[in-house]
């Protein structure tokens, strides 16, 4: 009986599951989108950064998972992105600090997914929720990100009034 078992392991198992591992991987691996692919203006280059929420409990940017990034930006200053978070809203309003002064700049290079106007309008509805992401990214900006019930989430950069 262990004759046949083995036979039929070497035989028919074995290489049956080498096939599945070789597709695992090419699906896993090989086939991951670049995450700066969506990037609707080719003429600037994707900014790559890991996202970061000011903790409440801390007062230090923790890094958060995000989905779907698109984001642009021409230089320091002037960042803009779109993507989806599975956080929950009230989680994220126990944990992470409330940015009060948030408003959205609509990106100088457009982003299809970025509309200024209707994040403001959100945020002023209360349907949407600004965080502070980190402030002075560079001296006088810092990053802010609102968040939709939905999981719909933008980020931007600005001017953060250290003068007054």
């Amino acid at each position: 009986m262990s004759g046949r078992y083995d036979k039929l392991m070497k035989t028919g198992f074995m290489p049956l599951m080498l096939v599945v591992a070789v597709i695992y991987f090419y699906f896993q691996v090989m086939e991951k989108p670049d995450p700066a692919g969506d990037v609707e203006n080719p003429t600037l280059s994707p900014y790559h950064f890991t996202l970061k929420l000011t903790s409440v409990v801390t007062g230090n940017p923790e890094d958060v998972v995000i989905d779907a990034l698109s984001a642009l930006s021409s230089d320091e200053t002037n960042m803009h992105g779109c993507f989806k978070t599975a956080m929950s809203l009230p989680m994220m309003t126990e944990t992470y600090k409330i940015y009060d002064d948030a408003l959205p700049i609509a990106p100088v290079d457009g982003l299809a997914c970025f509309d200024a106007k209707e994040i403001s309008a959100a945020l002023a509805a209360d349907t949407a929720f600004a965080f502070l992401s980190q402030s002075n990214i560079v001296t006088g900006i810092d990053r802010v990100v609102a968040v939709y019930d939905d999981g719909r989430a933008f980020v931007w950069n600005q001017p953060n009034n250290i003068n007054e």
